[in-house]
C-alpha cells in the first residue's frame, strides 16, 4: 500500500498543531485573554504558532471573519459598503483598538460603523496583509485580511448595529 501524501495545506496545519502543542498553560491563558496580535512583542513563540495555524488553515476550513461598514451618504458621494464584500478581517471591529488603521479603511469608513457582521468562510479563500487606505494616510493596513473566492461563501453568524 502506498504511503499517504499530505497536501501542502495539511502539512502546514499539522506543523502548526505541533507548535501549538508546545505552548504552556500560561501561554494559552494569555492567548485567550489578549489574542495573538497583542502578544506578538511579548511572546514571539505564541505568535509563530498561531500564525502557522492560520497559514495552515488558509483555504481549507471554516475561518471566523468580521466586517464593518457604513450606509451610503450621497452628500459626499459614498455608495456605502456591501455586507458580503470581498475583504474580511480576522479581528472583530468591536474589540480591536485602531481597527481602521490596521485594516487600511478609507476615510468614508473610518468613523463609527453603521453595522458590523461576523461569520465564517465556508469556501476557498486566500489571506494577505490588508493594503493601506487609498485616501487616508493614517490607515496603513497590515493586519491579516481574508479574501473569499466567492463572497457568498461567507455564512453570517451575527449582525450588529451599534448605537
Amino acid at each position: 500500500m502506498a504511503p499517504a501524501v499530505l497536501s501542502f495545506a495539511a502539512s502546514k496545519f499539522l506543523g502548526a498543531v505541533d507548535k501549538l502543542r508546545r505552548l504552556t498553560p500560561k501561554d494559552w491563558l494569555r492567548l485567550k485573554l489578549y489574542g495573538p496580535r497583542q502578544l506578538a512583542d511579548q511572546l514571539p513563540h505564541v505568535q509563530d504558532a498561531v500564525s502557522g495555524a492560520n497559514e495552515g488553515l488558509a483555504g481549507v476550513a471554516n475561518v471566523g471573519v468580521f466586517r464593518q461598514g457604513t450606509f451610503s451618504d450621497p452628500a459626499i458621494g459614498w455608495e456605502g459598503n456591501y455586507i458580503k464584500g470581498k475583504q474580511w478581517a480576522t479581528d472583530n471591529p468591536l474589540t480591536t483598538p485602531n481597527y481602521a488603521q490596521k485594516y487600511g479603511l478609507p476615510s468614508e469608513n473610518t468613523g463609527n460603523p453603521n453595522w458590523i457582521v461576523g461569520g465564517r468562510v465556508q469556501g476557498p479563500f486566500t489571506t494577505r496583509p490588508a493594503p493601506a487606505s487609498h485616501n487616508n494616510p493614517l490607515n496603513t493596513g497590515g493586519a491579516t485580511e481574508v479574501l473569499p473566492q466567492d463572497p457568498s461563501d461567507v455564512r453570517l453568524d451575527w449582525f450588529h448595529m451599534p448605537d
